[in-house]
């Protein structure tokens, strides 16, 4: 081997032994990567979940609890007093519940009465004339038709008969109305018979006012 080419290969061999070394220092020269810190396993924790509102119930009504009433077709009638008939009044009843009829006392008297359709027995004589009444009989004092009637009844003799009276002090006469309730009839039944016609008496009126 001639001596310039060995100078060559040695030289080569020196710049390759630098260019390693140079490579190792680089390498311990890089900064050491700081490790990331491993983050805490998160622990699960039991919170209460939110409830939810139930949802609203909506009721369809298929009933109503306290219906409406019922309107009946009413009728107003007027009735001469029984004296003179110069001073009528007027009440009005509810055409379902009672009907008229007019019963022939004597040839030059009579009286329209009413009678309950669904109650045997409950009546209304709308122009009785004036009666005795017996030691027995009981009198109490009822707020109708915006004027104060004498109820009068004879336990002992007419248990089923109740005599209202009405005297207007400036006239002189008296209005006088019976009521027979059904004499073999439950003490409910009679209450409501009675009940049904003072509703009908609620409504008199004198036409003179």
């Amino acid at each position: 081997m001639s001596v310039p080419f060995s100078r060559a290969l040695m030289g080569m061999i020196a710049m390759l032994v630098l260019l390693l070394s140079g490579c190792n220092e680089n390498e311990e020269s890089l900064p050491t990567p700081t490790p990331m810190p491993v983050a805490n396993t998160p622990t699960a924790v039991n919170t209460p979940s939110a409830t939810l509102p139930s949802p609203l119930m909506i009721v369809t009504p298929t009933a109503f609890s306290s219906p409406l009433p019922m309107i009946e077709p009413t009728v107003q009638l007027t009735v001469p007093d029984v004296y003179t008939g110069a001073y009528p009044y007027t009440i009005t009843y509810p055409s379902e519940t009672w009907r008229l009829e007019t019963i022939q006392k004597t040839e030059s008297f009579s009286s329209p009465e009413l009678v309950h359709h669904a109650i045997d027995g409950c009546r209304i004589i709308l122009r009785d004339l004036a009666r005795g009444l017996a030691p027995g009989a009981i009198i109490v004092e009822k707020r109708l038709g915006g004027v104060t009637w004498s109820v009068a009844n004879e336990p002992e003799y007419t248990p089923n008969e109740f005599t209202y009276a009405f005297s207007p002090p400036e006239l002189g006469i008296a209005y006088i109305i019976r009521l027979e309730t059904p004499l073999e009839a439950s003490d409910e039944v009679k209450a409501a018979c009675q009940l049904a016609a003072e509703a009908v008496l609620d409504t008199f009126s004198r036409v003179d006012q």
